[in-house]
């Protein structure tokens, strides 16, 4: 079985992504950093699984979904002895599929354990927040322009772990507080 690029996922390739925001700066407080990172990592980001460490705050007052990416573990590619280079895509879907919003990070370069520390925020109504799906993806860049997909996960209405269901219920109910947690990166299709 082929493994997806980047332009097989549904986190397409395309230049219609927006850069951070670096206006929302809050951080994790340790209460509200929750172990578990898929099952294993105790939230310390040090599973033999690759993992993405997420901040997610919604704002009902001001309507807006903040995401924040701030750190991967374990990133590797099979076969190469190498770290990978990297970066995040996250692509915000209506409760019809229809992408809304699309951003990514810049790309760390040669580091199995990168810190972003990057802030997106989303403008979404409350009426809207229980259709929403955000998707996140961690790629890494390959010779020839070429990316490979180094997992995935999804919350909100997508979300099918149990890991992501439960971020973003806290998230929804911390009243614009952000809620950190550890997810474990899965192949595109295997997110349960």
């Amino acid at each position: 079985m082929q493994e997806p690029t980047e332009q097989d996922s549904d986190l397409e390739s395309d230049d219609s992504y927006q850069g951070s925001d670096t206006g929302y700066s809050e951080t994790c407080s340790s209460n509200q950093v929750a172990g578990g990172g898929g099952g294993g990592s105790g939230g310390l980001g040090v599973s033999s699984q690759p993992e993405l460490f997420l901040g997610l705050a919604y704002s009902a007052t001001t309507g807006q979904l903040m995401a924040e990416v701030i750190k991967g573990s374990a990133f590797r590619l099979a076969g190469s002895s190498r770290a990978p280079d990297t970066f995040v895509k996250l692509t915000v879907q209506s409760a019809e599929g229809r992408s809304l919003f699309k951003s990514r990070t810049p790309t760390f370069t040669c580091n199995p354990n990168p810190m972003w520390k990057e802030n997106f925020v989303y403008p979404i109504n409350k009426s809207q927040l229980a259709g929403i799906t955000l998707k996140v993806g961690v790629w890494a860049k390959k010779a020839m322009k070429r990316r490979h997909l180094i997992g995935c996960f999804a919350l909100g209405r997508g979300g099918l772990g149990e890991e992501e269901k439960s971020h973003w219920q806290d998230m929804t109910e911390a009243r614009g507080e952000q809620i950190c947690r550890w997810h474990r990166l899965v192949a595109e299709g295997k997110n349960s």
